[in-house]
């Protein structure tokens, strides 16, 4: 969430690290449609143009240990 840290012009508003830069990104959006979107959002299609491909197998793998 940016506090201030991204400058003044969209406080409140959440950041991530892009993983395809290593550079902070704006989601364009606030805390609760943050949660919002974390909770029913299309997961699914904001990972789909990662390079690694198949996370999705290596997490549920890691889940067991």
């Amino acid at each position: 969430m940016n506090f201030g840290a991204f400058g003044d012009e969209d406080l409140g508003k959440i950041y991530y690290l892009s993983p395809d830069s290593f550079e902070w990104a704006a989601l364009g959006i606030g805390y609760s449609d943050f949660i919002q979107w974390a909770f029913w959002g299309d997961l699914d299609k904001f990972y789909s143009g990662q390079p690694w491909k198949k996370w999705q197998k290596e997490v549920k793998k890691n889940e067991r240990r």
